[in-house]
């Protein structure tokens, strides 16, 4: 529950699991992902923060891989995490 409380770690999330085929993506990547569905930052703050705060939380929870050197993640996902994010989402909206 603590890793997904946060809009942003739900939306990195939410960004992997709309397009099943896509697996691995750049933080730039995500980051504009994020900035068209939550508006109130920017690329480079929301970049800022992933990297600093939220990506290596989802890492330490094995959610994904993150090469900060490269600016990559490898999203592993979890079986339930569209249900997780269904009933989060109602929750926290």
């Amino acid at each position: 529950m603590d890793t997904l409380c946060s809009s942003l770690r739900r939306e990195v999330i939410h960004m992997f699991e709309s397009a099943p085929t896509i697996d691995t993506a750049s933080l730039e990547e995500v980051a504009t992902h994020i900035d068209r569905r939550v508006p109130e930052t920017t690329p480079t703050e929301l970049e800022t923060t992933l990297h600093h705060v939220h990506l290596p939380k989802l890492e330490n929870r094995g959610w994904i891989d993150y090469d900060s050197r490269m600016g990559e993640i490898h999203y592993h996902g979890k079986d339930d995490a569209e249900q997780h994010l269904a009933e989060l989402t109602a929750v926290f909206a």
